[in-house]
């Protein structure tokens, strides 16, 4: 099979390693990867190329824009790997994201939604506070009203975000590879809001939900195309006797088959 193999437009080393890496995985299991940098003529340069597969790491190692690759995909017609531009685009805009997991039921910290010239009148929440902006990757932490009031004085007054309450815990990550969630033997009070998470945003193939615990299990972050070969999934995998390349097969039999 001819694979494209969507990189970001500029990758560090570190990626350009684990790129390689997957690259030769790919090349191990018989098919043949040709390396393309995301840019502005993906679509052309996809319908010139006319892989069978187009394997996307552009959405995977970078955050400008990726998000709507797969829209450019599914235009050009080709199939790819990872969620769509649906679970992606969900995903970075918490405004949006949070109200729709609160209504079916799956566990977030307590949060509102406010405008950000009314962030200080957020008396219900307690400090620290993460600020989430949609479309904006970083998500400061601020630990009283003097840090919340200077960093809401850097936002558009009537921009809509997100103050969310913060934990010291480190976060548990439940990843989820098609239809097997690892690790495996996994408490059901994490393993089913990731599952309901996930079908919910109309997940493709890997997605990682990071929970922390308080009274019952939180959802604090979703990573909707998580990287297929990070060491915490290598060892969460190894429960369920998968290796990377089992892992990169898995990825591949969903595109192919849609």
């Amino acid at each position: 099979m001819k694979i494209l193999l969507l990189a970001p437009a500029a990758p560090d080393p570190a990626l350009e390693i684990r790129i390689g890496e997957i690259e030769h995985i790919l090349q191990q299991l018989g098919h043949s990867a040709v390396r393309q940098p995301f840019n502005p003529d993906l679509y052309s340069r996809v319908t010139q190329a006319k892989p069978d597969l187009v394997f996307n790491l552009a959405s995977v190692f970078s955050w400008e824009k990726t998000a709507y690759i797969p829209a450019i995909l599914e235009i050009a017609g080709v199939p790819y790997t990872g969620s769509g531009f649906l679970a992606l685009s969900l995903t970075r805009n918490p405004t949006l994201l949070l109200p729709l997991l609160e209504r079916t039921g799956v566990p977030l910290p307590p949060y509102l939604i406010v405008k950000a010239a009314d962030g200080l009148l957020a008396e219900a929440l307690r400090f620290p506070l993460h600020i989430c902006r949609n479309d904006v990757q970083t998500e400061p932490l601020v630990s009283n009203n003097e840090g919340l009031g200077k960093a809401l004085a850097q936002l558009p007054p009537q921009e809509e975000i997100v103050l969310r309450e913060s934990s010291t815990q480190k976060p548990l990550g439940v990843y989820i590879l098609g239809t097997t969630v690892l690790p495996q033997a996994l408490d059901p009070a994490l393993r089913d809001p990731a599952l309901l998470a996930y079908r919910l945003l109309e997940t493709r193939g890997l997605a990682r939900f990071d929970f922390v615990q308080s009274e019952k299990p939180l959802l604090v972050n979703i990573d909707a195309a998580p990287d297929p070969l990070h060491p915490n999934l290598l060892k969460a995998a190894a429960s369920a006797g998968l290796d990377a390349t089992a892992i990169l097969r898995r990825l591949l039999e969903p595109a192919v088959s849609d």
